[in-house]
Formats: structure tokens, C-alpha cells, sequence
């Protein structure tokens, strides 16, 4: 009788540990599907296409005195089965009033700056060197009048200068319906740089936003300017989207998207994204009807 009590003291003991471990755990994800169909003037494709797939994991602890520490995980999921999952970002930090440092696998302050006009569910056009990377390390400071400034590395120990493949430095300003940010990326691998600046606006449902990237190769091939556009309008549970980028020695792009929300979590989509090089080659069409659950 007291070995049996002693087991269920120390299950119920486990149990309470284990919901305290837990207690700061967020599970969080989205899964995407879509009917996507492609039309380049000469075939016509049909495929059912996995889109924004992932789930994730953030752990917090509050360590007092201001200062918190923090992990996230998440993974993209191939829903197709080539490649069952894969990292999608893996950081950790921590946090205090003089800012905050993260260090992993995460987005670069180029898609950060960049995420204003990056605004589709479906395809979209995206800025000029944004990414998710690897062997990063990145210091934001706090919010200082609704300014922040932010640094981040990345070194893998083996290529760019001093084993520093690149260095990005970014300034953004929010301020209730205005966005602003700029962002530089020096890149010692590819001996290039990437200049990244955005301004959004927001009012009464209607929201407008510009980025502007300009690559600059140092002389060994032509510099590469893009713009991109977007703008979004919310009518009540339905959404209307359109954006435009115009890429030196690339593609004018054209999208339009009509999103339906049906929760702040679940939502379907019918987005159109027309590609026109600009140095030839064919046209494409791409239509996608999509549906999507976040939790």
C-alpha cells in the first residue's frame, strides 16, 4: 500500500512538473492547399500545390528583472511528401530593456522591411534578397519613439570576409497608420550590396505600400533596381488585394487576390499573377484557389 501510494504521489508529482514545463509553450502553425493552374502560352498545367505549410513551437521564460529568454522552432511541412519536413526558422534569445538579441535561423531584415508589401496568401513578388538564413546573429533595439534600429550577421565559419558572409543594418518607424523602414545588406560572398527602402499607409480599411531594392554588383555586372506595389482593402469578412513589381532585366509581375475570411483563422483565397519578361520568353499565367488554416 505505501510503495502504491508512493507511485501515485510521484506520477501526480511528474504530471505537475510536466504542466509547468509546458506552461510557456506555444504551438503554432498553418496548413495551405491550393488547385493551381499554369498557362505559358504553349502547355497547361494542373496541380494541386502545397502552399504556406508549417508548424512551430515558442517556449518563454520570464527571468525577472525585466530580462526574459526565448526559443522558437518551427518546420516547414511538405505536404506532397518529398521532403517530409524541413527548418523553417530555429532561434533563440533574449530579451531586456536595452533590446533584444536572437541568434539561429531566422528572416533576414531584408524580409522583415520587405513583409510590408509581401501581402498575398497565394503566389506573390517579393523583394530583392530577402530570405530565411542560417547562422545568424541579430540585435533590435528597443522602441524608442516609434523607432527601432536593428544589426544582424551572419557567419558560417568557412566563406565571406573574416568568415562574416553578410552584414544587414535597418532602421523602420511605426507610428499608429504609417510604416517606414530601410535596410542595407552587404554581402562579402558575392561581393554585392542591397539597399531595401518602404513606406506603408494605412486608413480606414484601405492600406498602400511601396518598397524600393536596388542591388549593386560593384562594376562586375549592371546594378538591378525593383519596385514592388501592393495595396489591400478590407470589406467586412472579405479581402481585395492587388500588387505590381517591376524588375530591371527580370519580369513585370501583375497580382490580384480576392480572400475570403471566414475566422481570424481559417480563410480561401483565388489569386492571379501574371509574369511578363521583360527580355523575352513567354508570358505566364498562374490561377490558384486555395484554402488555409492557421492555429
Amino acid at each position: 500500500m505505501k510503495r502504491m501510494l508512493t507511485v501515485v504521489i510521484g506520477s501526480i508529482a511528474l504530471v505537475g512538473c510536466a504542466e509547468q514545463a509546458s506552461a510557456d509553450v506555444t504551438v503554432y502553425g498553418s496548413v495551405e492547399q491550393a488547385l493551381t493552374i499554369t498557362d505559358n502560352g504553349t502547355t497547361n498545367s494542373k496541380d494541386i500545390t502545397n502552399g504556406d505549410t508549417y508548424i512551430g513551437f515558442k517556449a518563454t521564460e520570464d527571468l525577472g528583472n525585466g530580462l526574459s529568454a526565448f526559443g522558437d522552432i518551427s518546420l516547414n511541412i511538405d505536404s506532397e511528401g518529398g521532403n517530409a519536413a524541413t527548418t523553417r526558422d530555429a532561434k533563440v534569445g533574449i530579451s531586456s530593456n536595452a533590446g533584444t538579441i536572437t541568434m539561429g535561423r531566422q528572416k533576414n531584415l531584408t524580409k522583415v522591411i520587405g513583409g510590408a508589401v509581401d501581402i498575398f496568401e497565394g503566389n506573390s513578388a517579393t523583394v530583392t534578397s530577402q530570405a530565411r538564413n542560417n547562422n545568424t546573429m541579430l540585435y533590435t533595439s528597443p522602441n524608442m519613439g516609434g523607432f527601432t534600429g536593428s544589426a544582424m550577421l551572419t557567419a558560417d565559419g568557412t566563406t565571406g570576409d573574416d568568415s562574416v558572409d553578410t552584414n544587414e543594418y535597418a532602421v523602420a518607424y511605426a507610428n499608429g497608420s504609417l510604416s517606414l523602414g530601410g535596410v542595407r545588406l552587404d554581402d562579402t560572398v558575392n561581393n554585392n550590396q542591397t539597399i531595401t527602402l518602404m513606406g506603408a499607409y494605412t486608413i480606414s480599411g484601405l492600406t498602400v505600400a511601396v518598397a524600393k531594392s536596388e542591388l549593386d554588383n560593384n562594376d562586375s555586372t549592371a546594378n538591378v533596381e525593383t519596385m514592388t506595389y501592393a495595396g489591400s482593402i478590407d470589406l467586412g469578412k472579405n479581402t481585395l488585394k492587388a500588387g505590381f513589381q517591376d524588375a530591371d532585366e527580370g519580369n513585370e509581375t501583375t497580382t490580384v487576390e480576392a480572400v475570403h475570411n471566414f475566422s481570424n483563422k481559417t480563410s480561401a483565397y483565388v489569386n492571379f499573377q501574371n509574369a511578363n519578361p521583360k527580355s523575352g520568353g513567354a508570358e505566364t499565367d498562374t490561377t490558384s484557389v486555395g484554402l488555409r488554416v492557421k492555429f
